[in-house]
């Protein structure tokens, strides 16, 4: 797989796992 492939690959999920985290955050209040 090309380097920078896998590289957006894992910012991508590092954003998911980001705003999914904030998300459970704030429903926790």
């Amino acid at each position: 797989m090309n380097k920078f492939v896998s590289l957006a690959i894992l910012v991508a999920g590092l954003i998911i796992l980001y705003f999914g985290w904030q998300e459970r955050e704030s429903a926790a209040g």
